[in-house]
């Protein structure tokens, strides 16, 4: 029997979030100096994490804090419904989670994040450059091609999975609706595109060099040695089908001078063997290389 789909409620997350969101998309223009671009893109990231701990928060409140024992999750979200009200410490600083922490869990319950892990983490890594960076440290050009073209699309994709009206978030022209949808269109088509050649071409390189078996020995060590090293995995190349090397990286949450592992994230595919590499967050996330990711731990861990 199929399960109902969850409807999901308009939480105090999801309400902070369209206040952010509103203000970026305010202060986004097709010609932005660097400080409105950077400042557009700060207040988007934050309204992105809070979406993801909205999703969390719907669910679960628990699922949004670092620490979920019942003393803090009790005291956090329930202090209200305590039979006294007399000694109870102030946590209203309690600690939830990071972005990177949210989008490992939210991806379990919303498709547009697991199809948009790689952005994701982007966007969190490039949200913390800017907090804890100079300017020059700044990745200006993805800022700039976020805000101007994935931004109302990833929002939209959110509004529509969420099922919540679009001018919640912002208040898009009627012409603006139809844009959008075309314009997601238009940017799937060209990583698939792109994508296809890129696969296509590595193949012949392949058919060129299979018929050598020293060369095939060779690579096969090279992959199998790598492999060891660490933070990577085998998986069949999407070109040529040999195996090639996954990198990955695990993220991590920190609490009370304790970490912890909370998931892993794709940095890189590696084929030594026709030579294919992808490591850009939208061929990332269009060969779904974070789900294979998902699947080999699966595996491994049940095995073992």
């Amino acid at each position: 029997m199929e399960r109902k789909k969850r409807k999901f409620t308009f939480n105090e997350f999801f309400f902070e979030a369209t206040s952010f969101i509103s203000k970026a998309n305010d202060i986004k223009k097709p010609k932005m100096i660097d400080y409105d671009a950077i400042l557009s893109f700060l207040l988007s990231a934050i309204g992105i994490e809070k979406i993801l701990k909205g999703i969390l928060y719907d669910i679960n409140p628990i699922f949004v804090l670092k620490n979920p024992n019942f003393d803090v999750s009790s005291k956090a979200f329930y202090v209200n419904q305590f039979i006294t009200q007399k000694n109870i410490p102030d946590l209203a600083n309690y600690e939830t989670i990071s972005f990177s922490t949210a989008i490992q869990r939210a991806k379990l319950f919303s498709k547009t994040v697991s199809s948009n892990i790689s952005l994701l983490k982007k966007i969190a890594d490039t949200r913390n450059v800017i907090a804890h960076n100079i300017s020059a440290d700044v990745d200006r050009r993805f800022i700039r091609s976020f805000l101007l073209s994935e931004f109302k699309i990833l929002i939209n994709d959110f509004s529509k999975e969420l099922k919540f009206r679009k001018d919640q978030f912002f208040t898009p022209l009627p012409w603006e609706i139809q844009k959008y949808s075309e314009e997601k269109e238009e940017l799937e088509k060209s990583i698939k595109e792109v994508m296809t050649a890129k696969i296509k071409e590595h193949k012949i390189i392949w058919e060129k060099r299979k018929s050598d078996k020293s060369f095939f020995e060779e690579k096969m060590k090279l992959t199998l040695k790598s492999e060891k090293i660490g933070e990577s995995i085998t998986i069949s190349c999407p070109s040529c089908n040999n195996l090639s090397l996954l990198y990955y990286k695990p993220d991590v949450e920190y609490s009370d001078r304790q970490f912890w592992v909370t998931g892993f994230y794709v940095t890189e595919l590696e084929c030594f063997f026709c030579d294919f590499n992808v490591w850009e967050y939208s061929e990332i996330d269009y060969l779904r290389l974070n789900d294979h990711l998902s699947n080999l731990f699966k595996d491994s861990f049940s095995n073992n």
